[in-house]
């Protein structure tokens, strides 16, 4: 009797046993699926991505305090006023000085000449004047920070 009871013990174990991996493996199987489905639905499309990053605007700064005229590149942060070509008619800009400067920049559409004449390269001169306002001696290792104002044009905006 204590044979059978152990036998029966056992096979009833062993049905609960390999019944749950069969559940399990159905479970992991419509997990897989959903996850998979899923995953297909978050993919990211490159060229959206790509269109919403802001343009590098190439720029010439003068200095008032310094008396130089230098180059810098920024990018657009936030704009005021935008018009029916996507473009703001006035851009704030977070802008470096490659001679250890960074700052802020405010702009203001002028115009662009891809507006005007029909030519492909054209469409990325855009003039912008406006002003700036720096932080000099930005990575030089000295407490001695430096401000830095005066007026910019931005000329090229390079759009990815």
């Amino acid at each position: 009797m204590k044979r059978f009871l152990i036998l029966l013990i056992l096979l009833v174990s062993s049905i609960f046993y390999f019944n749950s991996l069969v559940f399990a493996e159905e479970a992991v199987t419509t997990t897989t699926t959903e996850t998979t489905t899923t995953t297909n639905d978050a993919t990211l499309d490159l060229s959206t991505l790509i269109a919403k990053l802001p343009s590098l605007k190439n720029s010439i700064v003068y200095s008032y305090n310094e008396n130089t005229v230098k180059y810098a590149m920024s990018f657009a942060v936030a704009g005021i006023w935008k018009q029916e070509d996507g473009e703001n008619l006035i851009s704030i800009d977070a802008m470096y000085v490659p001679t250890d400067e960074i700052g802020g920049m405010a702009t203001i559409k002028l115009v662009n000449f891809g507006k005007i004449l029909n030519f492909p390269l054209l469409d990325y001169i855009n003039i912008r004047p406006g002003i700036f306002v720096a932080a000099n001696n930005i990575g030089s290792g000295s407490n001695d920070i430096e401000f830095d104002w005066g007026g910019v044009v931005s000329l090229i905006d390079i759009k990815f």
